[in-house]
């Protein structure tokens, strides 16, 4: 078996930290991953750059989606990334929709610790992948990420979200992940066993012209700008509402009619697409019925990678709709596959 490891950085590719306590990116650190496997796997290094998952932009974004899709797949079994915690949820979402058609599972891989402190989740994470890659029999974009010492959960990167401050957790929506390892073997819980999908094509640039937002209360519309904004994507709390009373700064109806007047698409996520025709506030029925775009079943990290690769691919608002709408890599959690 053979897998390429694409090393770029985070927490997982740091030093110990210095007398001040500082971490700081090593570029030796992870070789270490890399032992105690060399007797089952051959292992190729690829380091396209490096750097805190923190720093990441979007140009990070595409180099890495470039890299992978350039691999030789008839030399691999799979692909393992190595990635910072901060933003794993994220480049594991533009990497699954860009990658759908890509025919080896790759497999984000972080770590709660530097590998040099011994209660790191790091090793566990990487010997997690490996495992997954040699039985899971899968193709996509996954993260393999554990929280206690005996399992890794496995989640497909079109479904993870991003960790909280204070319990650094990682999890899928409901919590059901795709699956775990535990003592070197996978377990899937899920109903379907991905397989390639239609092929995304890579734009030539990733400009980051999507807006997002988040909702708060005494959250004011008139203080963003929309210049240079391709597409808007609006957080909703977890009832699946947003302010929409009247039409003053504070409501997303006075945000739809910036966007209106712009021609700027705007997009509410994540949403609940029972809710369409189901029970469902006042609050949202105002939303429903403004010209709002509703991206449904779907993290706000997927939707967001989803709305950024279709606003760098096409002009026509049309288009930019009809990509963010459509499923690529079963990251609708609300339908059977």
């Amino acid at each position: 078996m053979r897998i390429l490891v694409i090393f770029t950085g985070g927490t997982i590719g740091c030093a110990r930290p210095d007398a001040a306590g500082v971490l700081r990116l090593d570029s030796a650190a992870q070789d270490s991953l890399l032992q105690g496997h060399t007797d089952t796997v051959d292992f190729d290094i690829c380091q396209p750059f490096t750097c805190l998952s923190e720093n990441m932009t979007t140009a990070h974004w595409l180099h890495l989606a470039r890299t992978v899709a350039a691999v030789e797949t008839g030399q691999y079994t799979g692909v393992i990334v190595t990635h910072g915690t901060d933003t794993l949820a994220w480049t594991a979402a533009f990497l699954g929709i860009a990658l759908a058609g890509f025919p080896l599972p790759v497999v984000l891989v972080s770590a709660d610790r530097p590998l040099s402190d011994p209660a790191t989740n790091g090793r566990r994470n990487f010997s997690a992948a490996v495992s997954f890659i040699r039985q899971s029999g899968c193709t996509g974009v996954f993260a393999a990420c554990g929280d206690t010492p005996d399992t890794t959960e496995i989640h497909l990167g079109t479904r993870l979200r991003q960790a909280e401050p204070f319990d650094h957790r990682f999890s899928s929506p409901g919590g059901a992940d795709f699956g775990y390892v535990a003592d070197d073997q996978f377990h899937r819980r899920s109903s379907f066993r991905p397989v390639p999908q239609q092929p995304v094509p890579l734009p030539e640039r990733l400009d980051p012209a999507v807006l997002l937002i988040h909702p708060h209360t005494g959250l004011d519309y008139s203080c963003f700008s929309l210049d240079g904004v391709r597409a808007v994507l609006h957080i909703v709390y977890h009832s699946h509402t947003v302010f929409s009373e009247g039409k003053g700064p504070n409501s997303v109806l006075y945000l739809q009619k910036r966007c209106e007047e712009r021609g700027i698409p705007l997009f509410l996520a994540p949403f609940s697409g029972k809710l369409l025709d189901g029970p469902h506030y006042v609050s949202t029925e105002a939303a429903l019925g403004s010209g709002i775009r509703f991206l449904c079943g779907q993290t706000a990290e997927t939707a967001y990678a989803k709305l950024l690769l279709a606003v760098n691919l096409f002009e026509e608002t049309g288009q930019i709709v009809e990509f963010a709408e459509k499923i690529h890599f079963y990251e609708n959690i609300e339908i059977e596959y």
